[in-house]
């Protein structure tokens, strides 16, 4: 990928170690932001969803891995009822779509458990915790990792809206899900 210099700051905004230009841009996709973040952002997140139609996939259709935790928007639900709630939700053979917005997923497995076993949403750790294992993709997914403000994450890329097909799902200790995914159109 041979990216101009609006394309190589949106993804420097997206991967700044603090995390708040990518909440930024996230939420400018979602339509959240008005005024001067809408301003200063705009561009950027423009400049990333147009990666998928410039540039063909260089993720050679390896395995990708997404940690995320579950969470209950109005705080109400207990650790366990989450849990539950979203297997109920989201059973075998359901076609899903994961949020909205540009995704990261990674390479590596490790990298993805430590994006949730880190984050700010899991400090009191009581939420459950999914890693997804993203298998056989059709569309564009971008290694962004060269051009990285954090290379080492091997963060990929995925447009908004993909759809994803649950294949299988493994249950674990302490309310830990495995989702293993496929994309479909």
């Amino acid at each position: 990928m041979e990216l101009n210099d609006l394309e190589r700051q949106a993804i420097k905004s997206w991967t700044s170690p603090d995390g708040h230009q990518y909440r930024y841009i996230k939420g400018i996709l979602r339509g959240d932001y008005d005024g001067i973040l809408k301003s200063i952002y705009k561009p950027q997140a423009k400049a990333l969803v147009e990666l998928f139609k410039k540039y063909p996939d260089n993720t050679n259709n390896q395995i990708l891995y997404r940690g995320d935790i579950l969470e209950d928007k109005f705080n109400k639900l207990s650790k366990k009822d989450i849990y539950e709630q979203y297997l109920l939700n989201n059973p075998i053979g359901k076609t899903i779509i994961l949020e909205d917005t540009i995704l990261s997923f990674t390479f590596s497995k490790d990298i993805a458990i430590s994006s949730y076993t880190n984050s700010d949403k899991n400090k009191t750790n009581n939420r459950p915790i999914i890693l997804y294992v993203l298998k056989n993709r059709k569309s564009v997914f971008l290694d962004i990792s060269k051009f990285s403000e954090l290379p080492h994450e091997q963060e990929v890329l995925c447009n908004q809206g993909i759809k994803f097909k649950v294949v299988n799902i493994k249950k674990k200790d302490n309310y830990h899900l495995l989702y293993f995914l496929e994309e479909v159109l």
